[in-house]
Order: C-alpha cells, then sequence, then structure tokens
C-alpha cells in the first residue's frame, strides 16, 4: 500500500481524492518496527510474546513509512491536502465485553492529523472528532457552507453490538 500510494503523487492535470485504508497497527501484528515480517505470536528476539509491544512495533513501522510518504506528497508542486485518521485507538487494556472509562478512552482515541497548505487552521478546536473534519476542510479552502455537527461519541460492547452509548462526555469533557 504505502509503495502504491506514492504513485499517487505524480503529475496530474486535475485535483485527485485518494482514500487509502492501511490496517496497520491492528492486529495481526506481522511487523517489527522496521517492517521485517513476525509472525503473529512470536517475537522477534527471545522475549515472550506482547501484544502491546507488538502494537507499538507496528506503529512504529507505520510511522517510518508515512513519514517518506507524507515527505514525498509535500515534494508536490501544488500542496495537498493531507488527512491521517485511524479508526479506533488500540484496545490493550481492555476488551469489547467491557465498558470501563480507562476501555473506552483507550479504544476511542483515534488520530486525526491534517495538513492542509496556507495553514488554515482557525476553524479546527480542541475536541473535535472525525465527523468535522471533512465539513471544515470544505468551509476553509474551498469556501464552502457546511455546517458542523454535534461532536458525538458512542460504544457498545461485543455482546450488545447494536445498544450505542453516548460517551461523549466521558472522553470531551
Amino acid at each position: 500500500t504505502y509503495n502504491e500510494i506514492e504513485n499517487t503523487s505524480g503529475e496530474r492535470t486535475t485535483p485527485k481524492f485518494v482514500f487509502v485504508h492501511i490496517l496497520s497497527p491492528h492486529a495481526p501484528y506481522i511487523f517489527g518496527p522496521n517492517g521485517e515480517n513476525v509472525s503473529p505470536g512470536n517475537s522477534l528476539d527471545s522475549s515472550p510474546w506482547n501484544e502491546r509491544n507488538a502494537h507499538v512495533d507496528q506503529i512504529k513501522f507505520a510511522n517510518k513509512k508515512l513519514k517518506i510518504l507524507i515527505d514525498k506528497l509535500l515534494e508536490s508542486e501544488e500542496k495537498p491536502i493531507i488527512i491521517l485518521q485511524g479508526d479506533t485507538g488500540s484496545l490493550i487494556t481492555g476488551g469489547f465485553s467491557e465498558s470501563s472509562i480507562i476501555t473506552i478512552r483507550e479504544r476511542l482515541s483515534n488520530l486525526n492529523a491534517i495538513y492542509i497548505p496556507d495553514e488554515k487552521y482557525d476553524l479546527f478546536y480542541d475536541g473535535m472528532t472525525p465527523v468535522n473534519t471533512f465539513r471544515i476542510i470544505e468551509n476553509t479552502v474551498f469556501n464552502g457552507d457546511y455546517l458542523l455537527l454535534k461532536d458525538k461519541m458512542y460504544w457498545s460492547t461485543k455482546d450488545t453490538p447494536h445498544n450505542y452509548e453516548d460517551v461523549t462526555n466521558h472522553l470531551l469533557n
């Protein structure tokens, strides 16, 4: 994926929207910190398998690859808009069957990093959820007139996957 996405930054005559879903750092943990192959459940060295360390190692590898990719995208004559969003945070300290504040915070603390040419970040704010990312970019860069949605976050457990609980106050306050 990282190799192919670099091809999208070549010469172009019209604007391009590129969406890429990179599964890493989700399990299965198959990359070490430098991209070396790891078998899920097996460490690179003789130490016992540690899921948290494996998750962090994949993040290290993803960060290295993303830095290279972003540097290449920024070399473009027409500066891109870059949005890096995680679909979730990790879930190392708990599981989908529990609703502890620690588990909810960890799982719903996902990455939302944005680069806009000319540093037009005035409309972005603390506590913004990803639901408003594209609306703010549209309003800021393309003079759009989109209303912002309420910043809300919901949680459900594995046992009751369609019973969504509003946990916004636990996370944004």
